[in-house]
């Protein structure tokens, strides 16, 4: 594993990510026959890999899933690793257009946008942090005439999907397939954060809970120390 790590730390420092999609072209003009398949689904990442698993429990169903990446290792399993698969073969390597108001520092004034190249699409080289939306947002979208997109609406949803045991059960739910953990250790540095807010008046809290307005411990996609991705 320490050879590995290394090895892929080594390739982040000097790969030079896709300016294009050409590599993904077809070789040649032969048609492969795949078979027949009530459902073709485009992209493996975090809704087409959902929907594949949700077509496919009717077995009667045959669903193809197409995705130009390769299935992840144990290396993209490791939280740590995160900040080194980003220059790797698991990013599409995306740029901004030419910014005027962002991106100053940076050259041509564009900002890399990672996006993931693989099955589990950017979950396999996301920060893994779990965090909802505000429920005024989804509230927002509803008054605006959005049927069913209120935040009660959409809540047992996250709730059905979440296993989250440390969770106040108005909010979380414990039988879904996406783990979530928080980390048990916290450095001096972030319990020095912690006590200036609280300092400050403000409320320790969940993030995915009744406020969002306040500190506390971040929620993650992780399941036994590895990272889940979809």
């Amino acid at each position: 594993y320490v050879k590995r790590i290394a090895e892929l730390k080594a390739k982040a420092y000097t790969k030079a990510l896709p300016k294009n999609a050409y590599e993904h072209a077809p070789k040649s003009g032969a048609v492969v026959d795949y078979g027949t398949f009530d459902h073709i689904i485009v992209g493996a990442g975090a809704a087409g890999c959902v929907i594949a698993n949700r077509l496919t429990e009717d077995s009667s169903r045959r669903a193809l899933l197409l995705e130009a990446g390769e299935h992840g290792t144990d290396l993209t399993d490791i939280p740590a690793m995160r900040n080194y698969l980003t220059d790797s073969n698991y990013n599409w390597g995306y740029m901004s257009v030419p910014q005027t108001t962002a991106c100053l520092g940076l050259k041509e004034q564009r900002c890399s946008l990672h996006r993931g190249k693989g099955i589990g699409g950017s979950t396999i080289i996301n920060g893994l942090f779990y965090v909802r939306g505000n429920d005024r947002d989804y509230n927002n979208w509803y008054s605006q005439g959005n049927v069913g997109w209120s935040y009660k609406d959409v809540l047992p949803y996250f709730k059905k999907s979440e296993n989250y045991l440390e969770g106040d059960p108005r909010y979380h739910g414990k039988e879904g397939y996406l783990n979530v953990e928080t980390w048990e250790e916290i450095s001096v540095q972030t319990q020095a954060f912690y006590d200036a807010h609280k300092l400050l008046g403000m409320k320790e809290l969940d993030f995915n809970g009744e406020s969002q307005l306040g500190y506390g411990k971040p929620e993650f996609n992780i399941k036994h120390g590895k990272r889940q991705s979809t």
